[in-house]
């Protein structure tokens, strides 16, 4: 009985090693297939595109300089942008509008930036996959590039998502200070574009200053008062720059001093947020409730338990 049980787990580890060896091997084969493919893209020359401008030329200059990944594997990096799964628009919509909002230093496009990350995920877990399969077994290499390349990826995005939320929230923070020294500026007879530079040099090195001075290069080039704010306002996409640049081009319209619009608007904002404080304060009272209530009770059983323990079990001096 004993022989027939040690053959029997001979053969079961004979079985595994060989479907490990097996699975590896198969692995190995479709990941030397796929980098084969891969690097022949990466290293040949980038399709050449008809109309082209010299715009579009310097962007993709300034990309290649910027990023290495996009420079080493441009070929790459189109082929997965047209690939089936990058095909989500509403997807795309988003990331660019965080793109957008960010003025980030590399004029991605949201599918240029969604592919160079997929790429950077595929050689990461590659990479780490390798290591893996030496230092351990095949199925620890496929799990571990698995789970890293997505993990890279998701992270990424993540990464965008965050640091546009927090760059919303420092907007919509100063927005009424930024307000207020606005009407103030025109009250004392500057300009419209004057007090736009008063309040981004005021405000320099935050967010809101490269919002203001773009809408100032933009006034700069001729572009009109009116599209220069909504074209702000379509950046930002928080109602309370919708608010101001519908106040502002509203009294431009209708020959309302632009000082006073701006002044009662940023009342209404500084109102709003101390509303909004308030209210922020009541729900933070109400979620620490449970938690005090805990340790409370924690603290009360510590206190008890020394003196309820001996009645419980029995050999309490009190008793006779």
């Amino acid at each position: 009985m004993f022989f027939e049980e040690t053959m029997l787990s001979e053969y079961v580890h004979e079985f595994l090693k060989t479907g490990i060896l097996a699975g590896g091997t198969i692995s190995l084969f479709f990941s030397l297939i796929f980098w084969g493919i891969a690097l022949t893209r990466i290293f040949s020359q980038p399709k050449k595109r008809l109309k082209q401008y010299v715009m579009e030329e310097d962007r993709l200059t300034i990309l290649r300089r910027e990023n290495t990944t996009f420079r080493i594997a441009e070929p790459f990096v189109r082929d997965l942008i047209t690939a089936p799964w990058n095909k989500n628009q509403i997807k795309l919509n988003h990331i660019s509008e965080q793109l957008t909002l960010l003025h980030t230093s590399v004029p991605w496009k949201p599918e240029e930036f969604v592919a160079v990350k997929q790429a950077e995920s595929i050689l990461l877990g590659t990479i780490l996959g390798m290591v893996f399969w030496n230092t351990f077994n095949p199925i620890a290499g496929g799990i571990t590039g698995f789970l890293c390349g997505f993990g890279y990826y998701f992270v990424m995005l993540s990464d965008l998502k965050d640091r546009y939320k927090k760059r919303l929230h420092e907007l919509r923070t100063i927005l009424p200070f930024v307000v207020d020294l606005m009407a103030m500026t025109r009250g004392a007879g500057a300009s419209f574009t004057e007090s736009l530079e008063s309040a981004a040099l005021e405000n320099s090195g935050h967010p809101i200053s490269d919002e203001l001075n773009h809408v100032i290069m933009q006034l700069k080039h001729g572009v009109t008062q009116q599209k220069s704010l909504e074209d702000l306002a379509e950046r930002v996409r928080l109602d309370e720059f919708n608010e101001v640049v519908f106040a502002i081009n509203k009294a431009d319209e209708l020959g309302t001093p632009i000082a006073f619009a701006l002044s009662e608007l940023a009342g209404q904002m500084r109102l709003r947020r101390q509303q909004l404080g308030e209210k922020a304060s009541e729900e933070a009272e109400v979620k620490l409730t449970g938690p005090v209530m805990l340790i409370v009770v924690a603290c009360m059983i510590i206190a008890v338990a020394p003196f309820l323990l001996p009645v419980v079990l029995g050999n309490s001096p009190l008793m006779f």
